[in-house]
């Protein structure tokens, strides 16, 4: 993600190439907006990119996932994951938590479907199946 690719005063956050090299515009609330550009102006760096890593370079997919989980076990919900469940965590599994998230909450399922980026209904039908399952579950218990 590029400087360029934040519209903070939109609320949006413009990925060039998401899942499938898709353009994807992603929604973001005013507290992320605000966090977005204290982070921004407080970077001395002339670099492009918005995350970097050590180096000053531009921050890859896998450093982007280990950083995701070191901050979710700092948190309370984190600390109940094992090492092992932890490992299956990563920038994907946000996706598809707000898609379940957006379903449960009443979201249309073509609206999802357009949110995603799905060219086919079905792809986006495999949320309300895992929303399904989750719900027999919890019935059963």
């Amino acid at each position: 993600m590029n400087k360029e690719d934040l519209r903070l005063t939109e609320n949006l956050v413009i990925v060039q190439k998401g899942k499938n090299s898709k353009r994807r515009l992603v929604p973001i609330n005013d507290t992320i907006s605000n966090e977005l550009q204290i982070f921004l102006s407080s970077e001395e760096t002339k670099q492009k990119a918005v995350f970097l890593n050590s180096k000053g370079t531009r921050m890859q997919t896998g450093t982007l996932n280990k950083q995701l989980k070191k901050i979710i076990k700092r948190t309370d919900f984190g600390k109940a994951f094992t090492q092992a469940e932890l490992t299956k965590i990563g920038m994907h599994t946000l996706r598809h938590s707000i898609a379940t998230h957006l379903l449960e909450n009443g979201m249309a399922l073509e609206q999802v479907q357009l949110f995603l980026g799905h060219s086919h209904i079905e792809s986006t039908e495999i949320y309300t199946h895992i929303n399904q399952n989750q719900l027999n579950e919890l019935l059963s218990e």
